[in-house]
């Protein structure tokens, strides 16, 4: 990686934190043998990081890095977004045997779906990469030499290819720290990833970008599906978020249903503490009784019914559960337990013939909410579009907290 003719590189400063440049992360590994390095990254799903291979591999350096971690959208010492460690990676075979510069590819998975709040990058590959020539392609890294923690942008035209490369002779200046910056190309309005900041020619005269191609694709496909398992609907790495997931994930039912809001970090933490200390069902009651709205059960029943957006013979038999369920709680505790039944049943109804497309919809907010609320810098709640297309939101005039 170099420097080609002049110095065209553009530092990316008070939006690195937002999307879309929150996609683009750093990436530092240490490996067995007590190596650090740095490189590039991004985002390519909900906790999908695509880098290139050399940077989380290298048999000079005992093999798998022993230690990862991503910071997204990072500006100097500023990181927005939060570090998060990698949970698993992944490189091809052909790689790991003999570092053929095709196979330079390899994906970060993070126990954090992190990816709901950076956005992410589609990627894809051209039939063949000659098909590129002539072509603008652009790309967002961490150079080594501009300190390696901020992000900088920079674009070139494609001058030449090899069957499993891109090459630039004069422009996309990149040097050390970007090994794995996506190279992307600009398609009506959207970037997909075609490539990756890889290498350069002994002689400095080229920078190589890794093209990805049909069976790359397909490889970071299988990898990416492989460590989704149940991701998106079961949570957050315990080690982050502090305490079982499984209680996070009731809180953040409990307040989408009754506020239809993403909670932010500091109503979690709060109702966190008490589900810790008292159990989750008082957390639950001690949210109804912040609001004398709630003290009658009709209120309760008109805000599930609105911020689930239940119609129809849903909506009629919610209504007849959630009276039933209300009218026979005699205490707060068991007023609130009636709320967390509600979600935890919609959210497992997912392949019922009348409310499937609403529990979808439901835990896909769910899961929203949770990704936006572990970012301690996320603090405040806020409402957010529906994921159910059409929707209108309720506004309620009152905030949660």
């Amino acid at each position: 990686m170099a420097i080609q003719g002049d110095d065209d590189r553009l530092a990316i400063t008070a939006a690195a934190g937002s999307t879309p440049f929150s996609a683009y992360v750093q990436v530092v590994a240490r490996f067995s043998d007590g190596t650090l390095s740095q490189g590039s990254g991004v985002m390519v799903g909900a906790n999908d990081v695509l880098t290139v291979a050399h940077a989380i591999y290298s048999q000079d350096h005992g093999g798998w890095a022993s230690q990862i971690q991503v910071t997204p959208g990072r500006y100097g010492d500023q990181k927005p977004l939060g570090v998060f460690d990698g949970s698993q990676i992944s490189t091809p075979l052909e790689w790991q045997n003999s570092a053929a510069i095709g196979h330079d590819y390899g994906m970060i998975s993070l126990d954090t779906d992190i990816g709901y709040v950076t956005g992410w990058v589609e990627y894809g590959h051209a039939d063949t990469p000659a098909d590129l020539v002539g072509y603008t392609l652009s790309t967002v890294g961490y150079p080594e030499d501009k300190g390696g923690n901020s992000q900088y942008f920079s674009q070139g035209t494609v001058d030449s290819t090899t069957t499993d490369t891109f090459r630039f002779e004069d422009d996309l200046d990149t040097m050390g720290g970007q090994s794995g910056s996506p190279v992307v190309y600009n398609s009506g309005g959207s970037d997909i990833v075609l490539g990756l900041v890889g290498h350069e020619l002994s002689d400095h005269s080229q920078n190589i970008v890794v093209a990805l191609s049909a069976d790359s694709v397909e490889q970071i496909q299988t990898w990416a599906a492989d460590n989704s398992t149940e991701r998106t609907l079961n949570g957050l790495n315990p080690s982050f978020t502090g305490v079982n997931n499984a209680t996070d994930l009731q809180i953040a039912r409990m307040v989408e249903l009754l506020f239809d809001q993403q909670l932010g970090y500091v109503v979690l933490e709060t109702y966190r503490k008490i589900a810790t200390e008292q159990g989750v069902e008082v957390a639950a009651s001690t949210m109804l009784q912040g609001y004398s709205e709630f003290d009658e059960d009709s209120f309760v029943i008109n805000q599930v019914i609105s911020n689930t957006r239940l119609s129809g013979e849903a909506e009629v038999e919610a209504v007849s559960y959630l009276n039933s369920q209300l009218t026979a709680a005699t205490t707060e505790a068991a007023r609130g337990k009636a709320v967390l039944d509600a979600g935890s049943i919609l959210a497992g109804l997912t392949d019922n013939a009348v409310f499937g497309s609403y529990a979808v919809a439901f835990n896909t907010e769910v899961t929203n909410s949770l990704a936006y609320s572990v970012v301690p810098m996320h603090s405040d709640a806020r409402t957010v579009d529906a994921a159910v297309s059409g929707s209108v939101l309720q506004d309620t005039g009152w905030m949660l907290l």
